[in-house]
């Protein structure tokens, strides 16, 4: 298992370290075993469409070599300024991804992941 956590700098200024971090586990998949891997937020910051999409292209590379992977709403990611978290989970396309959200439940063979944000707005859907 990996865990990703607070990439907004990366998605928004340094996007070749949040590269580079994908790229990393897809190398080192076999090596160590990467059956799954969670990113608990803040994968933008802002919620710009230039982050989601440079955020997208980057976790494509987990999708495209088979990594399956879930993703929880960060308040970043949800344009928390404007309480916009309906907005959340239109952003991110692969595969594998898995429809992000502020709760998720992914079975995969015999692993259930079961992943909860503490974002207020988390409390109340």
């Amino acid at each position: 298992m990996i865990w990703m956590s607070d990439t907004q700098y990366y998605a928004k200024s340094y996007p070749h370290i949040f590269k580079q971090m994908v790229e990393w586990i897809r190398d080192q998949r076999e090596k160590l075993n990467i059956q799954y891997v969670f990113h608990t937020g803040d994968i933008v910051d802002d919620s710009k469409d230039k982050q989601w999409h440079r955020a997208d292209t980057f976790m494509r590379v987990l999708d495209e070599n088979h990594i399956p992977y879930g993703v929880l709403a960060g308040n970043h990611d949800v344009r928390h300024k404007d309480g916009l978290y309906a907005e959340y989970g239109k952003n991110i396309s692969g595969k594998n991804a898995l429809r992000i959200s502020l709760t998720m439940v992914n079975p995969i063979e015999t692993i259930k992941v079961i992943m909860i944000s503490s974002l207020p707005a988390a409390m109340i859907i």
